[in-house]
């Protein structure tokens, strides 16, 4: 790093603004030449510039692994973001990108930043150097970092940290992760995450788009209400050591019934939804697994049938017990609960509103709405219409989701909440409200105004409590 450069560098603690930054300047640049010896290594404060990604290139060369170079390359490097995962040890985990065995150096600099901060008794939370972000995640025995540049925001970056966090304690349970690095300290945890590799890439690809990581709820299928009424009598089971039914489709809930007094958070969903479509059925063969959820009990596995209700496997039903010799008594269940879906014609109502590819934001008839984000708060639910021009490119609903972010960041500010924003853009306005009761995010054409968006807001609120029997679960059921 060029010392004059410096001070274009941020480090954020728990504590605020990193004091050892401020009582020692050099100390991005005293870490890196210590622990890497680069000595020619410059890192422009406004991107990281083909003479950078050189020098890391000649710097990582020169180590006893060869293969580092092409892992360092600038096509690597350009990547938008990146997640590695390494234990408290230092020892590689995890790269979104590449193999984190070709990475050691660049987990040597990350490990040296945490334990320069934590000698100041303080934890790192976030570098930022020019348009990227460095955020760290500190989950003893675990070391997360995530690095963008693509403008988004602390919390949300820290956010997906902690899902892929999540991810790894629902495979190996936090009883297991903490035992393994307690016999040893140096422990590879990649023996136990063989095979979770595509569950993890794609569950931090998903965190892009899908809103309901940022608003931290589920969304459901849109159904009218007496047919997911009827799903819910349906999957009352009365059956012991049953805690879950869960039916869900295309990452969204249809319906849900639990055992009293326990609940499910939003952030298991999501990370159940991802399990179930990244497993692959072989000949509609139900599958029985151990699933940990780390919203109800990280400590331990529930143990989990999926199968498929209809001919091209996209309803599945869920059904977790804490008895892991429930396979047999399970499996029946789930065949009667078949068989009295398809008798009542819950089935083909489910397949026609799939048909329709949920709901275009025109059926709000509102013209100048681009999309919204609905959340009920009390239900821990949120209802969005399908992705639409000018937002049918994965690069566009990123792009989207992160100005939603940036407005979220907003109305959630721990110190000063904003609770309504109006933002004007060249290519979009966004109107963001906050009650008690609800979040709204509206994305509307750049055309419209303060006043236009407002009189939009309450006519597309009119349109909503219309349709919310259709849009959210409304009755709870229990077993």
């Amino acid at each position: 790093l060029r010392e004059d450069s410096v001070e274009d560098v941020v480090i954020l603690s728990e504590q605020g603004l990193f004091a050892g930054a401020a009582n020692r300047p050099g100390i991005i640049k005293q870490i890196a030449h210590d622990h890497l010896e680069f000595e020619k290594m410059s890192l422009s404060s406004s991107k990281l510039d083909s003479d950078t990604l050189s020098n890391l290139e000649k710097a990582v060369s020169s180590s006893d692994n060869s293969d580092d170079q092409s892992e360092m390359s600038e096509s690597w490097a350009n990547n938008s973001k990146h997640i590695f995962i390494m234990s408290n040890a230092g020892k590689p985990i995890y790269s979104h990108h590449g193999s984190e065995e070709n990475l050691v150096t660049m987990y040597g600099i990350m490990q040296a930043l945490i334990s320069v901060v934590d000698s100041f008794s303080d934890k790192i939370q976030s570098i930022t150097v020019g348009s990227h972000i460095f955020v760290f995640l500190i989950r003893n025995p675990l070391y997360l970092v995530g690095v963008s540049s693509l403008g988004m925001k602390t919390n949300q970056l820290e956010k997906q940290l902690e899902y892929v966090y999540n991810f790894i304690v629902s495979t190996l349970t936090s009883t297991q992760l903490t035992r393994v690095f307690q016999r040893r300290n140096n422990f590879d945890l990649r023996s136990l995450l063989v095979g979770t590799e595509r569950f993890m890439a794609s569950l931090i690809d998903y965190t892009d788009v899908d809103p309901g990581f940022l608003v931290n709820a589920v969304q459901c299928v849109p159904l009218s209400g007496s047919t997911r009424d009827l799903i819910g009598q349906t999957l009352q089971i009365d059956m012991k050591d049953l805690v879950f039914c869960i039916m869900s489709c295309d990452n969204k809930l249809i319906q849900f019934t639990r055992l009293r007094n326990y609940t499910l958070h939003p952030s298991d969903l999501h990370i159940l939804f991802n399990l179930i479509s990244n497993t692959r059925v072989i000949d509609d063969n139900p599958i029985w697994m151990p699933i940990c959820l780390p919203g109800f009990d990280s400590s331990g596995y529930l143990h989990g049938l999926l199968s498929y209700l209809d001919p091209e496997n996209r309803i599945c039903l869920t059904l977790l017990s804490v008895n892991q010799d429930l396979f047999h008594p399970l499996l029946e269940a789930k065949q009667n609960v078949q068989a009295r879906l398809i008798k009542t014609g819950c089935i083909s109502a489910i397949e026609h509103s799939l048909e329709k590819s949920y709901y275009s934001v025109v059926s709000t008839g509102l013209p100048h709405l681009r999309h919204f984000i609905y959340k009920r708060n009390a239900l821990i639910q949120f209802t969005a219409p399908i992705f639409e021009v000018p937002y049918e490119s994965k690069s566009e609903q990123q792009r989207l989701m992160r100005l939603y972010a940036s407005l979220h960041s907003k109305l959630h500010h721990p110190v000063r909440p904003i609770k309504l924003i109006y933002k004007s853009l060249d290519s979009e306005t966004f109107l963001a409200w906050m009650t008690s009761s609800f979040e709204l995010y509206c994305c509307f054409s750049p055309l419209v105004s303060k006043g236009g968006a407002i009189d939009n807001v309450n006519r597309l609120l009119r349109w909503i409590k219309k349709e919310e029997n259709r849009l959210y679960i409304l009755n709870s059921y229990t077993f």
